[in-house]
C-alpha cells in the first residue's frame, strides 16, 4: 500500500510509514442458543470488525515529533478520522509503540480499533439492532427484525398462558 495515502487524524503516513499490507474485515457478532433436540437459534448482532495494525518507520527531521504526536493522540483516547486506499472511518489508537533508533529514525507499531461499524464502501448495519438493514434479505435469506422476533415470542407466550 505504499502508493496509497494513509491518514490518521492530523498525521499523513508516507511510503516508509504506511503499511505494506493492511487487513480489513472481521467477524459477525452473534448470539447462539442451543435448544433441546439439537435446534439452534442464532441472532445476528452485526459486524465485529478487526483492529487495523501495522509497523512502519518515520524518517527525517520530524521523525520524533511524528511519534510524539501519535503517542499523545493514543493517550487522549480521542476518536480520529482514518482513511486508506480501501476505507474511511473513525478509529481510536489502541496501541502505539515507538522505538527511537536515531534522532531522525523511529520504528513503530500501531493498532487502531474501529469505532463505527460501517466503512465507506464497506456497508454495515448503521442503525444497530432492529434498525434498517437487519430486516433486509441477505443472500436471499430474510432476517426478521428484533421487534418482529420479540412480538412472535410474546404471542406464543400469551397463547401458552390462555
Amino acid at each position: 500500500m505504499p502508493t496509497d495515502v494513509v491518514i490518521l487524524g492530523p498525521v499523513e503516513f508516507d511510503a516508509w510509514s504506511s503499511p505494506e499490507k493492511l487487513p480489513f474485515g472481521g467477524r459477525q457478532q452473534i448470539s447462539a442458543k442451543k435448544l433441546p433436540g439439537g435446534d439452534r437459534v442464532i441472532d445476528a448482532m452485526g459486524p465485529d470488525d478487526i483492529d487495523r495494525a501495522w509497523t512502519g518507520k518515520f524518517w527525517g527531521d520530524d521523525a520524533i515529533d511524528q511519534a510524539l504526536l501519535l503517542d499523545s493522540l493514543r493517550k487522549s483516547g480521542t476518536p480520529l478520522p482514518y482513511s486508506n486506499g480501501v476505507e474511511a472511518r473513525t478509529v481510536i489508537i489502541l496501541e502505539f509503540l515507538p522505538l527511537v533508533c536515531k534522532a531522525t529514525y523511529v520504528e513503530f507499531s500501531i493498532i487502531l480499533m474501529p469505532v463505527d461499524s460501517s466503512a465507506a464502501g464497506g456497508g454495515g448495519f448503521g442503525a444497530g439492532i432492529g434498525g434498517p438493514g437487519i430486516g433486509l434479505g441477505i443472500g436471499g435469506i430474510g432476517l426478521p427484525t428484533l421487534d418482529v422476533t420479540v412480538g412472535a415470542d410474546l404471542s406464543v407466550s400469551v397463547g401458552l398462558i390462555l
